[in-house]
């Protein structure tokens, strides 16, 4: 008697979607299995996983030029000094300077702040110029004694070698006194990215499985390769079916 649950060839060969989801049913376990292993996985790295925190300190850029013919010194920020202002901040001296702060001023120790991120930014009359320095790390208060660091080492050697290349004052001004620390975490998307995976692998494995597997299930798989109609049974059909596919594949060799 025939199974329904398993796949029935199409007339052309090919596969129609009734028949994938029949295949899929009939793996249902091993489908199963696959997606539980996956989203394990997934658990596992979403309750170890430690989050990052960024810490970011705000900055007012002031930039003041002296004005021989008034004698008096002027604003002179504009937008078209923020690139060097920026690059000043971001140069090996000002890195090492917030080693030493970091490390208590006692000499260089070694690295613990490799680098920077800043940005920059101003309001829609462009009065007002905002430099932001962010540092990440695994550890809150480390995130927070970094970016410190970096602000006062920016806000001495950066500036003086900004003002050396503007040929006019740079400063900065903290915006506030304590940064901004927000924690930072890809383990809810890893998790999510392990279970739609385990569903991919899933599907792919049975499928991959039923095109290995040569043997006959069906009255009808046994009719396309025998070319004759099968009225009938004798025996175990599964025994007969192979004994039918191999015969035809001795023939075919």
């Amino acid at each position: 008697m025939e199974d329904n649950n398993q796949y029935t060839p199409a007339p052309s060969g090919g596969m129609t979607f009734r028949q994938l989801l029949l295949i899929l049913r009939a793996n249902v376990f091993i489908i199963v299995a696959i997606i539980v292993i996956a989203a394990l996985v997934g658990i596992v790295y979403y309750t170890t996983e430690k989050p990052e925190y960024s810490a970011r300190h705000s900055l007012i850029v002031q930039c003041v030029k002296f004005n021989e013919e008034t004698g008096k010194t002027e604003n002179a920020m504009s937008t078209a000094n923020l690139n060097t202002i920026v690059e000043s901040c971001k140069q090996t001296v000002v890195i090492e300077e917030a080693n030493r702060l970091y490390f208590g001023g006692e000499g260089a120790e070694g690295y613990a702040i490799f680098s920077s991120n800043l940005s920059v930014s101003y309001n829609s009359e462009q009065t007002s110029y905002y430099i932001y320095i962010a540092y990440t790390d695994s550890d809150r208060d480390e995130a927070a004694k970094k970016v410190n660091c970096l602000v006062e080492a920016a806000s001495t050697v950066g500036a003086k070698l900004a003002s050396e290349g503007l040929s006019m004052t740079v400063t900065f001004m903290e915006v506030n006194d304590d940064p901004d620390i927000s924690a930072q975490s890809n383990a809810k998307l890893v998790l999510a990215l392990c279970i739609v995976a385990g569903v991919i692998v899933a599907v792919l494995v049975v499928l991959f499985r039923y095109l290995l597997d040569d043997t006959v299930k069906t009255k009808e798989e046994l009719e396309r390769i025998t070319g004759t109609k099968v009225f009938a049974f004798l025996g175990d059909p599964e025994e007969l079916a192979r004994a039918l596919a191999a015969e035809k594949t001795e023939e075919r060799q």
